[in-house]
């Protein structure tokens, strides 16, 4: 009987062991993966690793712009209430530069972003009861303080559990007051560019993974918020890495799971634009503009390869610095002249005599004239009971000789057999009247429209009236007529490499020919060339002879009694065209031909070796 109910006993164990089995086996492979993820209990303590934003070269090898680890003072948000400051600003102000005062200033300025943010995040969410990212952390106070205040800072730890030293990437930039419009600033995030970027699923905040940090932004992000860094802000940003840590429970064991992504440098940028170029042009500025016998105090250059509109040079005057911008923003503001403003794409003037070249096309591309019609001058015109002046008694004068010596009568009689829209038509085939399409991110249009009036034909043929155009514009037309009629693309960028060398942008320039009849351009250029070598042209005295140039002058009269724009257009060598380029000097007692051509010559003088030894 004992051993009847020993086989009983075994025989149900075997069996109970057997469903256990075949249970298990069941779990793991029917239910296998929904238990994993069942166990998984996470995240347990993540951390965002940060990555750096990608440098800007210029052309000639110069690091124009790279990040660079600062130490910052910076201050919990619970600490930066009216009434919970100053204990905290005592002891900074002590240790720094920083008054109380500013330092009173900024806490409240970071205060009033903060609740705009949450404001923001609270119509979007449309959750009453939030707390945003930003109320939890520490916010820098003063950027850029020494070791020695920094281990002060770390000393103070256990009086001021709400103050630390943060070290974070800075924007340097080199280059003093070459180039500060053209790469622009990074700055923190704004509350609108938030929102922007939130309806666009580009932000990052707790409840969203880890994982999905990459290229989204977070709540206390700095971003370009202007020139070059805005436009090319996705290139240049690069990539967030992060480390994922969890717990998963599973039978028998706990296991602490960590899941690392390294961060992704952001790519550098190849600048078109030459230092060497950018700083001759600058110097120049700087000399005309001490000297008090010049007339120059602000104006513009540009100097872009003839072939495909890449920028080398973009001067504008007067300038300021990043440091500058930084630190003592108010005090550009007070200068005169508007030194923020980036003259060579954002300054649309009227280019007077500049302007004839389009006409000339114009008339000879709508069969008005030939390149032998010769016109009488008499140093003026009676038009409709209305005299227009001239620079001179001219006499007969054919088309070249009128580019040569600006005759103004010329080109009234071109605007009496043109139309308006074919007056200004050409003038948009040569890229006026709308954005060039550059690489930047604030460049004005200027204008251009059909003259609907005998007068507005008038004043449009010799670059006045409603026309206004940038020095940009008039450098790429420059650049069009002396490759032959293809019109560029002006850029600032080359190329971008990423970390690991691969090329990860490349400009493409825009194929494109302007159809013309053979011996427009030709008659165009040679009027250009005796502007300069030919013994009445407007520019023969302004020192440009030794480069070969070939360009026209200008001088945009502003009204009686008020002063000019001066002008000079072109490009070298006139028999093997390399660069283009456009000078202008705003109100000036000058003319062109007297006072922005040798401005240009002088700066050809500077650049010319670097011309020869190739672009």
């Amino acid at each position: 009987m004992h051993g009847k109910r020993s086989q009983v006993l075994f025989g149900l164990v075997v069996l109970l062991l057997i469903v256990i089995l075949g249970r298990l086996t069941q779990m793991q492979l029917l239910w296998g993966q929904r238990f994993q993820q069942d166990y998984r209990a996470g995240p347990a303590g993540n951390e965002i690793l940060d990555t750096v934003r990608g440098s800007i070269i210029s052309a000639d090898g110069r690091v124009l712009a790279k990040d660079i680890v600062s130490r910052n003072i910076a201050v919990h948000y619970s600490l930066l209430q009216s009434g919970d400051r100053e204990e905290w600003v005592e002891v900074v102000a002590g240790l720094t530069e920083e008054s109380p005062d500013r330092l009173h200033a900024r806490a409240e300025a970071i205060c009033r972003r903060v609740e705009r943010i949450w404001e923001v995040v609270r119509e979007s969410t449309q959750m009453e009861h939030l707390r945003i990212v930003e109320q939890d952390q520490y916010h820098p106070v003063v950027m850029d303080v020494s070791r020695e205040v920094a281990v002060h800072i770390h000393s103070l730890r256990d009086r001021f559990d709400g103050i630390k030293i943060q070290e974070r990437s800075i924007r340097e930039y080199a280059g003093g007051n070459l180039f500060p419009h053209i790469l622009g600033q990074c700055g923190r995030l704004s509350a609108d560019r938030w929102k922007e970027l939130f309806d666009n699923d580009r932000t990052w905040f707790p409840g969203i993974p880890v994982r999905d940090i990459g290229t989204r932004y977070r709540m206390d992000d700095t971003l370009g918020v202007s020139g070059i860094e805005r436009q090319f802000e996705d290139i240049l940003r690069g990539r967030r890495g992060y480390i994922a840590h969890s717990i998963e429970f599973r039978p028998f064991r706990v296991e602490r799971i960590s899941e690392t992504r390294a961060p992704e440098p952001g790519g550098d940028l190849h600048l078109t634009l030459r230092a060497d170029f950018q700083e001759a042009v600058m110097q120049v500025f700087a000399r005309a503009a001490r000297d008090p016998d010049s007339g120059f105090q602000r104006g513009a250059a540009v100097i872009m390869d003839a072939g495909s509109g890449a920028v080398l040079a973009a001067g504008t005057w007067p300038s300021y610095t990043q440091e500058e911008f930084r630190t003592d923003y108010a005090s550009i503001l007070r200068q005169p002249h508007s030194p923020l403003l980036f003259r060579p794409a954002q300054a649309a003037l009227p280019t007077g005599s500049v302007y004839k070249l389009m006409t000339a096309i114009a008339a000879l591309e709508e069969e008005k004239i030939h390149r032998g019609t010769a016109f009488h001058c008499e140093g003026r015109k009676r038009i409709h009971g209305r005299w227009f002046g001239c620079l001179g008694y001219h006499g007969r004068i054919g088309l070249e000789e009128a580019i040569e010596r600006s005759c103004n009568v010329y080109f009234y009689e071109i605007a009496l057999k043109l139309g308006g829209r074919q007056l200004s038509r050409w003038g948009r085939e040569f890229g006026f009247g709308r954005r060039s399409g550059l690489d930047w991110p604030a460049e004005v249009p200027g204008s251009l429209d059909a003259p609907d009036s005998v007068f507005a034909r008038i004043n449009l043929s010799i670059g006045q009236g409603d026309f206004l155009a940038t020095p940009l514009q008039v450098a790429a037309m420059a650049a069009a007529i002396a490759n032959g009629g293809r019109p560029v693309n002006p850029h600032f960028v080359a190329y971008a490499v990423h970390p690991e060398g691969s090329i990860i942008y490349r400009h493409t320039p825009e194929e494109r020919r302007i159809s013309l009849r053979d011996g427009t351009l030709e008659t165009v250029r040679n009027g250009m060339r005796r502007a300069v070598h030919g013994g009445g042209g407007t520019a023969r005295d302004a020192g440009l002879r030794p480069f070969r140039a070939a360009g026209k002058t200008g001088t945009a009269e502003l009204g009686a009694g008020l002063p000019n724009h001066a002008w000079f257009a072109g490009y070298a060598p006139y028999d093997d065209p390399r660069i283009a380029f456009a000078i202008v000097s705003e109100r000036t007692d000058g003319q062109g031909g007297g006072h922005a051509a040798p401005l240009m010559g002088r700066i050809l003088e500077e650049i010319w070796p670097g011309v020869n030894d190739g672009l």
